[in-house]
């Protein structure tokens, strides 16, 4: 398996003072999968209970060789 970098754009509500405006802000997901649209999915799965409304931008294939954690 190989490590994917999945952008996914976020649409937070914030509060003004004139009233509330959206703001979009952009997060990365790193995505150990088989294939891009394996990362797409599993990044759609992870964030099924998310309460901003989201979307899947971008996914390509991480530089990223290894993740070592204790």
């Amino acid at each position: 398996m190989e490590y994917y970098e999945v952008d996914v754009v976020f649409e937070e509500e914030v509060s003004t003072k004139s009233g509330i405006k959206i703001r979009k802000v952009r997060r990365k997901y790193l995505v150990q999968a088989q294939s891009v649209t394996a990362s797409e999915a599993l990044v759609y799965e992870f964030l099924t209970d998310s309460p901003y409304s989201y979307e899947v931008v971008s996914s390509k294939k991480s530089k990223i060789v290894d993740v070592v954690s204790q």
